[in-house]
């Protein structure tokens, strides 16, 4: 049986962004960072739930998301890594109807 060996760490450095979602309160963040991970953003590399906010006179969730970004072949530039995030907030907003909150 032939196995693979593990990928090797990138050299080159993650960047990362955080964006804030407005959730209903029976959503679970766990799908979103699913969903997220299925567009699948040019060179994602992981997503973490950093905070998960309500206020009592409010009928929805804050819910903030930690996306990290690496290319293993070279560092990537700002402008790469704000468009995936641009085109990611709009294709979360169609598909599956949530907004950054504000």
């Amino acid at each position: 049986m032939h196995s693979q060996s593990p990928e090797l760490p990138s050299e080159f450095p993650s960047t990362s962004r955080d964006s804030t979602l407005r959730l209903t309160v029976r959503s679970l963040a766990g799908q979103v960072v699913k969903q997220i991970s299925e567009l699948k953003p040019p060179h994602l590399d992981l997503v973490q739930i950093v905070d998960d906010f309500r206020k009592a006179t409010e009928d929805f969730r804050r819910v903030s998301f930690r996306l990290y970004f690496q290319a293993s072949d070279r560092t990537l530039e700002s402008s790469e890594v704000d468009t995936a995030m641009q085109t990611l907030l709009a294709q979360i907003k169609e598909r599956h109807g949530l907004e950054l909150a504000g």
